[in-house]
């Protein structure tokens, strides 16, 4: 299966052959018992200068990337799938077109990438019941290589569109909406899937779940339960993007739960510094472009404006650009004048 796209029936989606089942998982399961879940204490490296700096992704963890549509949203998910130190990648690309799942696998994939891969696809054109499956697939594919004492990368994108076919189902049913046009099993079912990511003594499944959803939609109840479910959040911004900053990744509406624990004290510092340098810089932002700006100003702000440049080359990478981590943290510290001991990020 590692190196295939399949359907949700376990048939090749590719042009590489019949695909011989050698063994069943099951999709439906309970999520496994928290207490045979082991806490998030070591880090996934991504090779992305942003993320593994200031908002790192552990072992075990559950992400939800928050991003409109057209701002990198899978230009970073092959960065991640490219540079992340897993090793098995399963991801399902789910209510897309087909033209478009075709773009991202043939566009954003790279050969060595589908090495290390199953890739489950669900199209747009297809009934919500295969949608749905697709997410459950792609969870039991995960569940599978975790306990062969793997660590999987799980990405699914998009878990909006999965809300959306369970939506479609119960309505086709009779059920009606309770809440924001939604039914009750959206929102059971939504905390029972995502909870089955995490680390077993046998392996762990770090997951990547892509929503649809503005950071400001707040009063979502799709957007609520990733907020109480999940560990992390990535928001992409439609600013930064309209500026060419990518990944356009928003550092004062992401998080990372586990940054402390995955981060030793002193790369923590620095991460703060670089955010408290940006904020000074975007504050008077209007005033240094108009050239109102004063020599005499604050020697903070002189620091925000002489490192600004720098900054924005380490916030942003190119979409084939590795970072290798031991890189990003003596650029971190070099950026941000504080002095990072190697214990804390050589392993």
């Amino acid at each position: 299966m590692i190196g295939r796209v399949i359907n949700t029936e376990g048939e090749a989606w590719d042009d590489l052959g019949d695909i011989i089942p050698q063994g069943y998982y099951p999709a439906l399961v309970d999520s496994s018992d928290k207490l045979k879940k082991l806490p998030v204490n070591k880090r996934l490296r991504s090779g992305i200068r942003v993320i593994d700096s200031m908002l790192p992704i552990g072992l075990g963890q559950s992400v939800v990337l928050l991003s409109g549509t057209g701002i990198g949203t899978s230009t970073l998910l092959s960065m991640i799938i490219h540079n992340n130190d897993a090793d098995i990648n399963v991801i399902g690309i789910i209510g897309d077109r087909e033209r478009v799942v075709w773009d991202f696998l043939k566009r954003n994939l790279k050969k060595e990438d589908f090495s290390r891969s199953v890739v489950v696809v669900a199209t747009s054109q297809e009934p919500a019941k295969n949608q749905l499956r697709a997410a459950y697939m792609c969870t039991a594919i995960a569940e599978y290589f975790r306990d062969q004492g793997k660590n999987v990368m799980l990405i699914i994108d998009s878990m909006t569109r999965v809300a959306y076919a369970q939506r479609e189902i119960d309505m086709t049913n009779g059920k009606m909406p309770i809440e924001r046009g939604y039914t009750s099993s959206v929102l059971e079912m939504l905390p029972k899937l995502m909870a089955r990511s995490g680390n077993t003594k046998d392996g762990s499944i770090t997951a990547i779940y892509t929503s649809l959803y503005g950071i400001d939609d707040l009063d979502n109840p799709i957007v609520d339960k990733f907020y109480s479910m999940l560990d992390s959040r990535i928001v992409l911004s439609r600013r930064l993007a309209n500026k060419n900053h990518y990944p356009a990744i928003d550092l004062f509406k992401s998080f990372s739960k586990n940054s402390k624990q995955l981060n030793g004290e002193q790369i923590q510092k620095a991460g703060e510094r670089i955010k408290e340098l940006i904020t000074l810089y975007n504050n008077y932002e209007k005033t240094i472009d108009s050239g109102y700006y004063s020599a005499e100003q604050s020697d903070e702000l002189k620091s925000a404006i002489k490192l600004h440049e720098k900054i924005e080359e380490f916030l942003t990478q190119e979409e084939t650009e590795f970072s290798y981590f031991n890189e990003t943290i003596e650029k971190l510290s070099e950026i941000s004048g504080i002095e990072i001991p190697r214990k804390e990020y050589e392993e």
